[in-house]
């Protein structure tokens, strides 16, 4: 189940509790007052921000709260079918009208429709909802006479309407009658001053939905969330969440539980602290456990296998011996790597980089992601499949 899925019920949303910033705080004084009066809202904003959290709070903050709040979704319903889900349809009125159907206006009757995604409804219907607006009665398909209704109506849009408007795609005098009280909902990367509260809010409330046992994010982690940008905003972040305490081992969600989608995004420098958190938590040694291919590997003796250099024990890093070049260097290895099997060299080859770049970088996957020219993300994945264990 979403975190914020919306049913016909009355249902309490208190997520304003926990977005305190003063970006939010304006909002929800907006709120307040488009509660207080019965005029048409439009609430704008990005993909995910929580436009229909804000439309509810309206609803549920004002003298309809007794009455049922009814959204739907304008650009999720097909052109030929918005027109019945919105004014309903009589018997008989086109091929398998059976019954006669009660549209969402009807429905919302007494309380408050939510027209998500104005933007998106087709411009004959646009003329109808300005009807609505004008007369306060709706004539369903197939049906004579009008049905007077009392419905206060919310719009949302992530759409430039007003460039619509030029474009001719959206009325101009139904943008006038919609937009009387605007609510401009703010992206999450404007606000990030709330990331702690939504996160904690959020957290809480997966673990009692979905018994996920996740309650803390540890401060690497958060360190991590607070340089994405969001671009899917407060959605985007409750499916973090989630997956990341679903891949969580314990109650606190660790940056290595972060999905891919983030940490590919975020620019970290070195010396952040989200690796050195895994080696703290991990609390094992750096140098990889043998497994049965590690086993063969090793079975050269030094005489077989020369020097390739010393590690530098003040800054870790490995100097090559200056009795050979690089050509002989590169000879010696794949020599060693022939001797070990015929197949799956490069395989070996990639494990034996990715263990000496860990080894060097003090186990930090950072640093070794930029030596070895791989983003950390995919790093993950090689460690992974190479059983590398540090």
């Amino acid at each position: 189940m979403p975190l914020f899925e919306i049913s016909w019920e009355k249902r309490e949303i208190k997520l304003q509790d926990v977005v305190i910033g003063a970006a939010m705080r304006e909002i929800w004084d907006i709120v307040d007052a488009a509660a207080a009066s019965d005029a048409p809202v439009m609430i704008r904003g990005e993909t995910g921000v929580g436009k229909e959290v804000a439309a509810r709070q309206v609803h549920q903050r004002s003298g309809r709260a007794g009455g049922t709040f009814v959204p739907i979704n304008c650009g999720a319903v097909p052109s030929e079918l918005l027109e019945s889900e919105l004014f309903g349809h009589r018997k008989g009125a086109f091929t398998g009208a059976i019954s006669d159907h009660k549209g969402r206006f009807e429905i919302a009757d007494g309380g408050t429709l939510f027209l998500d995604e104005i933007g998106d409804m087709p411009a004959h219907l646009q003329v109808k909802i300005l009807r609505v607006l004008e007369d306060k009665a709706i004539t369903p398909v197939g049906a004579i006479q009008e049905t007077e209704v009392d419905v206060r109506i919310i719009a949302a849009t992530h759409q430039d309407l007003e460039k619509m408007i030029l474009s001719g795609s959206f009325r101009e005098d139904l943008y006038y009658r919609l937009n009387v009280v605007r609510i401009q909902t703010p992206p999450l990367r404007e606000r990030m001053e709330d990331l702690p509260e939504l996160i904690d809010f959020m957290l809480q409330r997966l673990n009692k939905n979905q018994s996920t046992g996740t309650t803390e994010i540890s401060k690497e982690a958060m360190e991590l969330l607070t340089q994405h940008n969001w671009p899917g905003n407060v959605r985007e972040l409750e499916n973090v969440l989630h997956s990341s305490s679903v891949l969580s081992k314990g109650k606190r969600i660790l940056s290595k539980d972060l999905p891919n989608t983030v940490l590919e995004k975020v620019e970290i420098t070195q010396g952040t602290s989200s690796d050195q958190e895994l080696v703290q938590e991990k609390n094992t040694p750096l140098t990889p456990t043998p497994d049965r291919n590690e086993k063969k590997e090793n079975e050269f003796s030094t005489n077989e296998i020369p020097s390739f250099g010393e590690t530098n024990q003040t800054t870790g890093t490995l100097s090559a011996p200056s009795s050979i070049s690089a050509d002989e260097a590169y000879d010696i290895a794949y020599a060693s790597a022939r001797k070990t099997t015929d197949i799956n060299l490069l395989e070996i080859v990639e494990k034996e980089m990715i263990q000496r770049s860990l080894k060097e970088s003090g186990g930090n996957q950072v640093k070794a992601s930029a030596m070895l020219g791989i983003t950390r993300a995919t790093l993950r994945k090689r460690i992974d499949a190479h059983n590398i264990r540090y």
